[in-house]
């Protein structure tokens, strides 16, 4: 595959002052201890890779940890996206990938309405001054955007010049399937590639013969056909299902593009995880996707080395706090996380 991604830097974003991961591969596990910034670098990637979103910043970011969006006005919002919630400190993600360059910035200020456009102008919370978060999107390319997001939620575009187009970036967080995924599942239907996925979910529930998207009262939904009198909503086999058939769809709409897998053994039985990582690299190829992942689990980690014996496309980063509480990178190749693993060394 032509790499999307060769390395990534970021610089005050979140938890992290200043990390770099360097060697990236096909398939890429970021581990550590809790509250060490793993889940930080996900949405960093995705960060840059969705710069042109007018709703980056607070309901996307906001979202992605299943946080209720805050009310307009609200800055202290700004500062949760900088490192030590420091606003004078520029949050910086640079991407370097085998044929571009990728680099955003955002940095707040402060502004009044006589810098605002007219349809920017609406009434203040609490009296407070709006504040902004500039937007800087460049290309060693020529490619260049800029925009102004606004804390009462209004956005401004300044500049847009030469290739901005990206690849697809998809970051998977939950079991629960979206629309956009209960979609590509109809489009594989329908393409009569249902047996692909098939096969791999059999690996979990030997037992299902096929599956189904069914209306319900509050939309599509999916059951499967598993010899019983009737069709089964799917939830109803377990998280582990729901996990992997997320996976594959997930696979599916990152097409050529970056697959984001937060916590990916969640729900799935530690003797199960090679299998699954087999496919997730079976996939990866088939689908020319690179993957992202973050774990905490050593079992997942185990699996995954067996699982890549073929390819040998992996990386391994551990993240780790030194004494200053600064993360840093500790990187391994897949040579080298097979010797720790071997002398049971605690790499997670």
């Amino acid at each position: 595959m032509k790499r999307l991604i060769q390395s990534v830097h970021i610089r005050n974003f979140k938890g992290l002052q200043n990390i770099q991961l360097d060697g990236v591969s096909r398939i890429n596990v970021i581990g550590g201890n809790n509250n060490v910034g793993k889940s930080s670098v996900l949405e960093a990637i995705f960060l840059l890779y969705t710069a042109l979103g007018r709703q980056l910043m607070i309901r996307q970011q906001l979202g992605l940890r299943n946080m209720v969006e805050r009310a307009a006005g609200q800055e202290k919002d700004w500062a949760m996206l900088v490192y030590d919630m420091d606003e004078q400190r520029k949050i910086e993600i640079e991407v370097q990938s085998s044929s571009m360059k990728r680099s955003l910035t955002c940095e707040i200020s402060s502004t009044d309405d006589s810098l605002m456009p007219d349809e920017a102008i609406l009434p203040q919370l609490n009296n407070n001054p709006l504040s902004v978060m500039h937007i800087l999107y460049q290309t060693d390319q020529g490619g260049i955007y800029q925009g102004d997001i606004f804390s009462n939620n209004q956005y401004v575009e300044k500049k847009r010049e030469g290739n901005l187009q990206f690849p697809n970036v998809y970051i998977l967080r939950s079991s629960v399937l979206t629309n956009h995924q209960i979609n590509a599942l109809a489009n594989l239907d329908q393409a009569n590639q249902m047996g692909m996925v098939l096969g791999i979910l059999r690996l979990i529930e030997p037992s299902i013969r096929g599956l189904s998207i069914l209306p319900t009262g509050n939309g599509n939904e999916i059951y499967a056909d598993v010899g019983l009198p009737r069709k089964l909503p799917l939830k109803m086999l377990g998280d582990g299902m729901g996990h992997v058939l997320s996976f594959i769809l997930a696979m599916v709409i990152a097409k050529n593009g970056i697959l984001l897998i937060d916590e990916i053994e969640n729900g799935i039985y530690h003797q199960m995880q090679t299998k699954l990582w087999q496919q997730i690299d079976f996939l990866s190829q088939r689908f020319d996707c690179q993957v992202f992942a973050t774990t905490h689990s050593y079992e997942c980690l185990q699996a995954l080395y067996q699982a890549t014996e073929s390819s040998k496309e992996l990386s391994y980063f551990r993240l780790e706090k030194n004494r200053e509480q600064e993360v840093f990178v500790e990187p391994y190749s897949r040579e080298e996380l097979g010797q720790a693993l071997a002398m049971n060394w605690e790499v997670r």
